[in-house]
């Protein structure tokens, strides 16, 4: 009779424990890293789009609201129905609508008619990735086509140190002085970190930068210069300018303190005050496109689930990105016979819920992974679960409302990175992970056109 009693002890504990688990995910949101959210409420609990789990099979036509900017674009019906398979298609850059005629990012795009059409406004762009965009590779290329079409010239966001700065070429970039960093990598920060991943702090550091975004023509274009950083203690700060001491209020969590607004193409900017968080320094147009690349080498996209929320409501308020691309796979496929990345799904559903819950106005791009290699049986071939982690970063898009671009398949698909290390000339890094600087202008060519014929569809 003793042992009855232990069991149904047992259960109803058991039970109890799930019951609080299951309601405090079903409320909650919460994902839990590296495991899968279980419900026993789950048929009576149904959240369509956050809970979906990545990995899982979405059905391939869902109905959902007619998006209202896209409604202003293209006046007329919108059934709103959803095509996931739509990720597989080539060319094309898509939110999964079923209607091909409406624009995806329809918000930034109408953002880039106006524009088209003499309206004098600011468009911003983070560009996030790894290994395989830093130093500015592929985005630079996107940039570049963007601000020749639309008009101004600008390299963006440059942090204050840099181990990509000898092999970037769209900025120079030198610095002096003993500079203290904080970023991705480091257990603990003292302030929040910034897009770049990267916090830097200076009692004496000086940073040097030259826009080299527009070559062998005079610049007649002004050319807004500025220093992004967090507070002051003082609520204000001593800047050496080109030689100049100046004294600019930096009271707020995040700053952007205009320093110059002129045609000249670099500045040299010292900074004194070692409690002051720096970040780096944009140099962008009045009004044009902004293109900033944030790649930080060696990680996955999971790292920004570190970013502060608060910091990024307030960084949406003063300088709202009207775009944010996450370009990543590299990083995650690091096992040669891996075929479940449902883990990278749950945690990078995560981050993408407390991105756009911080920054409402902001449309995400989710780029996925390009082709790698591993050497099986003494031949180099694309990785097994390559196509597993395609689907499941289409399924980052598809739950979190946002669009996708098939970079595995646009740049060839599969064998595609293996061929082009061998080709003549080569296109690829002898690992074969990462593409040259030859390939990142094929791809980022690529990238552009597939982006245009979505603007192009709004005439």
């Amino acid at each position: 009779m003793r042992h009855n009693k232990d069991v149904v002890v047992f259960t109803v504990v058991i039970t109890c424990i799930l019951l609080f688990y299951s309601f405090f995910a079903a409320f909650s949101h919460t994902d839990f890293l590296h495991l899968k959210n279980v419900s026993i409420l789950a048929d009576v609990f149904y959240d369509k789009g956050s809970k979906a789990t990545p990995g899982s099979n979405i059905p391939d036509t869902v109905i959902a609201p007619a998006d209202r900017m896209a409604e202003e674009l293209l006046p007329g019906a919108d059934t709103g129905k959803k095509v996931f398979s739509k990720y597989l298609e080539p060319k094309i850059l898509t939110n999964f609508s079923a209607d091909a005629t409406r624009p995806a990012l329809h918000r930034l795009i109408a953002k880039l008619h106006a524009i088209k059409n003499g309206k004098k406004a600011r468009i911003r762009v983070a560009w996030f990735g790894d290994s395989l965009v830093e130093a500015d590779i592929l985005s630079m290329e996107f940039r570049k086509q963007m601000q020749q079409y639309f008009g101004a010239f600008g390299v963006g966001f440059i942090p204050a140190t840099s181990i990509t700065s000898k092999f970037r070429i769209t900025a120079t970039h030198t610095w002096k002085g003993d500079w203290a960093e904080e970023n991705f990598k480091t257990k603990d920060v003292s302030a929040p970190l910034f897009f770049s991943g990267h916090t830097f702090f200076t009692a004496d550091g000086e940073v040097t930068i030259q826009d080299n975004t527009v070559r062998d023509t005079p610049a007649v274009q002004l050319l807004e210069k500025s220093l992004i950083c967090g507070p002051s203690k003082s609520g204000t700060v001593m800047l050496t300018v080109d030689g100049k001491q100046k004294q600019y209020p930096a009271d707020k969590l995040v700053n952007r303190i205009v320093l110059d607004n002129s045609n000249s193409r670099s500045i040299t900017v010292g900074v004194h005050d070692k409690a002051l968080p720096v970040y780096g320094i944009s140099m962008e147009p009045d009004a044009g496109v902004v293109v900033d690349n944030f790649s930080f080498r060696g990680i996955s996209g999971i790292e920004l689930g570190r970013f502060d929320s608060s910091f990024l409501a307030a960084l949406s308020r003063e300088d709202n990105y009207d775009l944010i691309v996450l370009e990543y796979g590299a990083n995650i496929m690091y096992k040669p016979n891996e075929m479940d990345y449902s883990w990278y799904g749950a945690n990078m559903n995560h981050v993408l819920r407390r991105i756009k819950k911080a920054m409402p106005n902001t449309e995400i791009l989710v780029i996925s992974t390009a082709d790698r290699a591993f050497l099986y049986d003494g031949q180099w071939l694309t990785a097994k679960g390559i196509h597993n982690l395609v689907k499941v970063q289409a399924e980052m898009a598809y739950n979190n409302g946002g669009a996708f671009y098939n970079m595995f398949l646009n740049m060839g698909g599969e064998g595609t990175i293996a061929k082009w290390a061998t080709s003549n000339p080569p296109l690829a890094k002898d690992d074969r992970i990462h593409p040259n600087y030859k390939a990142s202008i094929v791809m980022g060519d690529m990238f552009y056109q597939s982006f245009m014929d979505e603007y192009n569809k709004v005439k």
